[in-house]
């Protein structure tokens, strides 16, 4: 991995030089992507969005006053980031919706069958009825999500095989 110089031009007549090591290049890559992904996130919460579920709600109480006010602080930051990524020549990162499914479902399924009765009395006694009702439910939810995956995966792999 080699150095790249890199310049900034402050004013017409002056230009500093940066030495960018690609380790650098990575880190400042990997936050600043984190970055615009939460300015994403806001964005659809400047725009009014809400998430009603089964477990969990997203409320969004901005007024409109602030909704705008906060529309207009991520154009700023995006012209920012835009300007950074431009002068570091920092690359885009590129997902696909199938790989993150996946990837989503890997992480996920770990969890769901700790949900399993003899997974459960680590944390303490459960009652026979729990486990007797919670265990063939947990069976499913992990079927759901290697269903998904399987149906996700497809797309993935036949991508990487062209």
């Amino acid at each position: 991995m080699t150095d790249r110089v890199y310049s900034d031009q402050d004013d017409a007549s002056r230009k500093k030089k940066i030495t960018l090591r690609q380790s650098h290049k990575r880190a400042i890559s990997v936050t600043l992507t984190l970055f615009d992904e939460a300015l994403h996130d806001f964005d659809r919460w400047a725009s009014g969005q809400e998430v009603r579920s089964v477990l969990f709600e997203i409320l969004n109480p901005l007024s409109d006053e602030e909704k705008e006010k906060l529309s207009i602080e991520l154009a700023e930051l995006r012209k920012l980031l835009q300007e950074i990524s431009d002068f570091l020549e920092l690359d885009r990162t590129v997902n696909n919706v199938p790989t993150m499914i996946v990837g989503q479902c890997a992480v996920l399924w770990p969890s769901v069958v700790e949900l399993e009765g003899r997974y459960l009395k680590g944390y303490g006694e459960v009652p026979a009825d729990l486990e007797e009702y919670l265990t063939p439910r947990t069976n499913q939810l992990i079927e759901g999500l290697r269903r998904i995956s399987q149906i996700a995966g497809k797309r993935t792999l036949n991508k990487a095989q062209v």
